[in-house]
């Protein structure tokens, strides 16, 4: 099982978890994915997912599910993953040494900045990108 964090829980890491399940069940892989935000319970966002997401799922033809909202990380979503990835290096290992500091050797620190800092047509491909790469190691 993966777990994808991010910040909110509404943009990088839904894309990432809901395109790896989509490519995992393609490639009939039994991996699966969810995902958690460092800071989701703030409820900063408009809505269960980013617009970003949904529409970037929809280019790529992807059918997109009833969408829920984003969900907080917790300790026992650690326990529940075989490998852990925050999406944003620079961005989450502050967040991570500040509330889960023991798990710090538990996670791979991506570089995908949020959406104030990189335009979501440059982000969301470049995580895809690294997916696939993720899941051709798994084959």
């Amino acid at each position: 099982m993966y777990l994808f964090i991010c910040t909110g829980n509404y943009y990088r890491s839904r894309f990432a978890e809901y395109y790896f399940n989509f490519r995992a069940e393609q490639l009939q892989l039994p991996a699966r994915a969810f995902s958690r935000g460092l800071e989701a319970a703030a409820a900063r966002n408009t809505g269960p997912v980013s617009v970003h997401t949904i529409n970037y799922l929809a280019s790529l033809q992807i059918p997109q599910p009833a969408w829920t909202y984003p969900v907080q990380l917790l300790e026992a979503d650690f326990d529940q993953a075989d490998k852990v990835i925050a999406l944003d290096d620079t961005e989450h290992r502050p967040k991570i040494l500040r509330d889960f500091p023991h798990r710090l050797n538990q996670v791979e620190f991506w570089q995908f900045p949020d959406v104030q800092f990189a335009e979501p047509a440059d982000i969301l491909p470049a995580i895809r990108q690294q997916i696939d790469q993720l899941l051709a190691h798994a084959l």
